[in-house]
């Protein structure tokens, strides 16, 4: 029996209709983790100097330890899409499960994913403490290693963009059998997800006309996208 994969507007229609009624708690979600960002934010803003080198690498370190913490949500996020999916109860304590329930793994995951975005920033500003960018020559060099180092971050998410659906559909794996099954089934389906990904270029610009406030319902979109993406590409039609 062929495979039959849906598309990105099919997938995107069934995100659409799902998230009927469902985006107030959603949008509590994202405000609540907003809300904790700043907050984490607002605590260690200041205490270190980024004027240096070191104090600069410190202050790096501080955001993605962060940056990881607050990550764990994302199992929370998965766990309500896939609840809403499935027709399950879904409640705002969706949002702290990756913190109750393997939390070992949930932050592996997390301390892992966002190694991605920390290294993407480090690449780029880390040349600056070097470089004299009033030269042609180091602009260049800057510039070229960004567009490298942006391909590389967009191909390493993608690669293990499902961690946090496997961890809740399979809470006996480890962490790095995880990440080796993400890379497993995202084979061949990279291209497709990042077509679907920039389908949503559109609705974040009229988003931003709005000072970002259509970004509380963007997000959960997207999001509730990404889960049925997740499901057909585990469950795809038969022909």
């Amino acid at each position: 029996m062929d495979r039959k994969y849906q598309t990105s507007a099919q997938l995107k229609e069934r995100a659409r209709i799902q998230m009927t009624g469902n985006y107030g708690l959603a949008i509590a979600m994202l405000v609540l983790i907003e809300v904790a960002s700043f907050a984490a934010s607002a605590l260690f803003s200041g205490m270190v100097s980024t004027g240096s080198l070191a104090g600069y690498l410190i202050s790096q370190g501080i955001s993605y330890l962060l940056s990881a913490l607050l990550g764990v949500t994302n199992v929370g996020i998965a766990l309500f899409c896939l609840n809403i999916i499935c027709g399950q109860p879904r409640k705002i304590s969706d949002l702290i499960y990756g913190f109750r329930n393997q939390l070992d793994k949930s932050l592996l995951l997390s301390l892992f994913v966002s190694l991605f975005s920390v290294l993407l920033v480090q690449v780029v500003q880390l040349p600056l403490f070097f470089l004299d960018i009033t030269k042609f020559s180091s602009l260049l060099i800057l510039y070229t290693v960004m567009i490298l180092a942006v391909i590389a971050y967009v191909y390493a998410s993608l690669l293990f963009s499902q961690v946090f659906y496997l961890l809740l559909d399979h809470p006996s794996l480890s962490t790095g059998e995880i990440l080796r099954y993400s890379m497993r089934i995202m084979k061949g389906h990279k291209k497709r997800l990042l077509y679907i990904q920039l389908s949503f270029i559109p609705l974040y610009l009229l988003a931003f006309l709005t000072l970002g406030i259509g970004l509380l319902w963007v997000f959960p979109y997207q999001n509730m996208t990404a889960a049925n993406f997740y499901l057909d590409l585990m469950n795809p039609q038969g022909e």
